[in-house]
């Protein structure tokens, strides 16, 4: 083989695996498709910012550089230490190389199809960790198929900048923390914003900075697989954007955005809402998440979200094989910076074990 384990993604998760595998002297490369780690941040729209705080956004042994505990920082911001990261722990990074399709190898292992600038190669390994996470996808409803052909489709993940879209009137589709940002920022542009979708729970700016240590740690520690509220909570989460942070869905009013019910259909080529309503628009902005991307893995089964079956990560279906940043992996932090670090030091102790 040509390396004991191969990790699929250098983004936070697998940087954070990088870390966990070094102290744990095991050896390993990391294979990303982009040209830097933090291009997988680079690639959302300008203004995006964090969720969470910055004292949350840090990997194993190295904080993120910030004055404030509220905080959140850009997603720029966020890349360049991504970058820095990489290059403090010198992960064995091999970038501009896409990992196309992984088969498990008749006599022990995984052969993996690569995409490099010099054409298709394989890389054999002992162990195959997929850190591409739960947002390689994005996810659009079905209904949207119906939509006359003149209105601009556009999701959250190609959106940049409020005059990249065509139109005077916008529709938001998804009230999670992607959906509001978005609908703020293009109703300050001048746009007629209609934002539809039931918000996801609020956690307010004031609540951050009196106890958002204990918010998080509330998250991090008990919104997990191993609790009984945790467990309950698990379905829904996989199910619903991400919460409000710092961020109320009354925001939209006063930036003179229209929220709505949750769009359910098409009517004559127009989106239809669940209160009946028609609206007309030019331009819809998908701000409905994501899924996983992992049918290029031969021989794995996905559930109907697209999700593996796995325990803390590793898959109960082929040995070997291992994923990180999935949603609620074990906890509601799994997806969050804050909880990448967790999750990577398990799945690093099982390969070293």
């Amino acid at each position: 083989m040509d390396t004991d384990v191969l990790i699929i993604g250098a983004g936070q998760c697998g940087l954070a695996l990088s870390r966990e595998l070094m102290r744990r002297h095991v050896a390993h490369e990391v294979v990303d498709a982009r040209e830097a780690p933090g291009d997988v941040w680079r690639d959302r729209w300008d203004s995006l910012r964090l969720f969470t705080p910055a004292r949350f956004d840090a990997l194993p042994d190295r904080p993120f550089p910030a004055d404030s505990a509220s905080y959140c920082p850009r997603g720029r911001e966020f890349a360049d230490y991504l970058d820095d990261y990489a290059e403090a722990i010198r992960s064995p990074l091999r970038m501009g190389v896409r990992a196309t399709r992984v088969v498990a190898a008749p006599a022990g292992g995984f052969i993996v199809g690569l995409e490099t600038a010099r054409g298709a190669a394989e890389i054999g390994a002992r162990r195959v960790v997929i850190a591409t996470g739960g947002h390689a996808e994005p996810r659009v409803p079905a209904e949207a198929a119906g939509l006359d052909a003149g209105i601009v489709r556009v999701h959250s993940g190609d959106y940049r900048r409020p005059e990249d879209l065509p139109g005077e009137r916008v529709l938001v589709v998804g009230c999670g923390a992607s959906g509001v940002q978005l609908g703020i920022e293009l109703a300050r542009s001048g746009r007629e914003v209609t934002v539809a979708g039931r918000p996801t729970p609020a956690i307010p700016k004031p609540l951050l900075k009196v106890a958002g240590a204990l918010w998080f740690a509330f998250l991090h520690h008990v919104l997990t697989r191993a609790t009984p509220i945790g467990r309950k909570a698990a379905p829904r989460a996989l199910r619903a954007g991400a919460p409000l942070i710092g961020l109320s869905a009354r925001a939209l009013d006063e930036a003179g955005a229209t929220r709505a019910p949750r769009f359910v259909a098409a009517v004559d080529g127009q989106p239809a809402l669940a209160d009946g309503r028609v609206v007309a628009v030019d331009t819809v902005l998908w701000a409905t998440g994501y899924r996983p991307a992992l049918d290029w893995i031969e021989g794995l089964p996905l559930d109907e979200l697209g999700l593996p079956e796995h325990r803390r990560g590793i898959s109960t279906i082929i040995p070997g094989l291992a994923f990180l940043g999935l949603p609620f992996q074990f906890g509601l932090t799994s997806t969050l910076i804050g909880g990448a670090a967790r999750d990577a030091a398990h799945v690093a102790a099982e390969i070293a074990r």
